[in-house]
Protein backbone atom coordinates (compact mmCIF):
# COMPACT_ATOMS: atom_id res chain seq x y z
CA UNK A 1 0.00 0.00 0.00
CA UNK A 2 2.75 2.48 0.49
CA UNK A 3 3.98 1.91 -2.58
CA UNK A 4 0.94 2.77 -4.26
CA UNK A 5 0.27 6.11 -2.33
CA UNK A 6 4.50 6.97 -3.28
CA UNK A 7 2.87 6.70 -7.09
CA UNK A 8 0.00 8.22 -6.50
CA UNK A 9 1.82 11.63 -4.77
CA UNK A 10 4.39 11.44 -7.55
CA UNK A 11 1.62 11.52 -10.10
CA UNK A 12 -1.10 13.76 -8.55
CA UNK A 13 -2.28 17.04 -10.00
CA UNK A 14 -0.26 19.83 -9.00
CA UNK A 15 -2.78 22.73 -10.22
CA UNK A 16 -2.60 24.72 -7.51
CA UNK A 17 -6.41 25.24 -6.71
CA UNK A 18 -7.61 25.22 -3.33
CA UNK A 19 -11.09 24.09 -4.41
CA UNK A 20 -9.74 21.41 -6.43
CA UNK A 21 -7.72 19.83 -3.79
CA UNK A 22 -10.65 20.02 -1.27
CA UNK A 23 -12.85 18.27 -3.91
CA UNK A 24 -9.62 15.83 -4.85
CA UNK A 25 -10.11 15.12 -0.55
CA UNK A 26 -13.02 14.58 -0.36
CA UNK A 27 -13.62 12.78 -3.47
CA UNK A 28 -10.76 10.33 -1.91
CA UNK A 29 -12.30 9.52 1.83
CA UNK A 30 -14.68 6.45 1.00
CA UNK A 31 -10.95 5.00 0.14
CA UNK A 32 -8.61 6.15 3.00
CA UNK A 33 -8.75 5.01 6.64
CA UNK A 34 -9.67 7.70 8.94
CA UNK A 35 -6.01 8.45 9.81
CA UNK A 36 -5.09 9.04 6.53
CA UNK A 37 -7.55 11.60 6.19
CA UNK A 38 -5.43 14.94 5.58
CA UNK A 39 -3.00 13.33 3.55
CA UNK A 40 -5.47 11.61 1.32
CA UNK A 41 -3.41 8.50 0.98
CA UNK A 42 0.06 10.62 -0.62
CA UNK A 43 1.77 10.73 2.60
CA UNK A 44 5.92 9.85 1.73
CA UNK A 45 6.45 7.32 4.73
CA UNK A 46 10.33 7.35 4.17
CA UNK A 47 12.42 9.85 2.24
CA UNK A 48 14.66 8.61 -0.48
CA UNK A 49 18.04 10.31 1.18
CA UNK A 50 20.41 9.69 -2.14
CA UNK A 51 17.60 11.22 -4.78
CA UNK A 52 17.07 14.08 -2.38
CA UNK A 53 20.44 15.01 -2.37
CA UNK A 54 20.46 14.50 -5.92
CA UNK A 55 17.79 16.92 -6.46
CA UNK A 56 19.18 19.44 -3.98
CA UNK A 57 22.87 19.61 -6.12
CA UNK A 58 21.09 20.05 -9.60
CA UNK A 59 19.78 23.39 -8.31
CA UNK A 60 21.78 26.34 -8.67
CA UNK A 61 22.17 29.53 -10.86
CA UNK A 62 23.81 28.10 -13.37
CA UNK A 63 21.20 25.57 -14.11
CA UNK A 64 18.21 27.37 -14.17
CA UNK A 65 15.46 29.28 -15.97
CA UNK A 66 13.89 32.58 -15.66
CA UNK A 67 10.73 33.97 -17.09
CA UNK A 68 9.69 38.11 -17.19
CA UNK A 69 6.38 38.94 -18.42
CA UNK A 70 5.91 42.13 -19.69
CA UNK A 71 3.99 43.95 -21.61
CA UNK A 72 7.11 45.93 -22.72
CA UNK A 73 9.33 44.29 -25.36
CA UNK A 74 13.28 45.42 -25.04
CA UNK A 75 14.07 47.31 -28.49
CA UNK A 76 17.29 45.75 -30.61
CA UNK A 77 16.35 41.98 -29.04
CA UNK A 78 15.98 39.81 -31.72
CA UNK A 79 12.10 38.40 -30.93
CA UNK A 80 10.98 34.91 -31.08
CA UNK A 81 7.17 34.60 -31.88
CA UNK A 82 6.03 30.95 -29.74
CA UNK A 83 3.29 29.84 -32.38
CA UNK A 84 0.94 27.54 -30.38
CA UNK A 85 -0.20 30.00 -27.56
CA UNK A 86 0.64 33.08 -30.12
CA UNK A 87 3.58 35.16 -28.03
CA UNK A 88 6.79 37.14 -29.17
CA UNK A 89 9.72 36.93 -26.45
CA UNK A 90 13.50 37.16 -26.40
CA UNK A 91 16.36 34.91 -25.00
CA UNK A 92 18.77 36.16 -23.32
CA UNK A 93 21.69 34.90 -21.12
CA UNK A 94 22.00 36.44 -17.23
CA UNK A 95 24.80 37.96 -16.71
CA UNK A 96 27.27 36.43 -14.81
CA UNK A 97 27.64 38.72 -11.83
CA UNK A 98 24.00 38.19 -11.28
CA UNK A 99 24.76 34.39 -11.22
CA UNK A 100 27.65 34.73 -8.86
CA UNK A 101 25.44 36.99 -6.44
CA UNK A 102 22.60 34.12 -6.47
CA UNK A 103 25.33 31.71 -6.07
CA UNK A 104 26.98 33.03 -3.28
CA UNK A 105 23.28 33.99 -1.39
CA UNK A 106 22.95 29.41 -1.42
CA UNK A 107 26.19 28.49 0.09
Amino acid sequence: MKSLNQVMFDYQDRSGSDSGFVTSLAGSLPKVQFRDVLTGGVLIDTVNVSLTQKLMEAIHPQNMNVALVTNNLVEGLEQKHEKYYDFNYTEEALPAAQLLRWASVAS
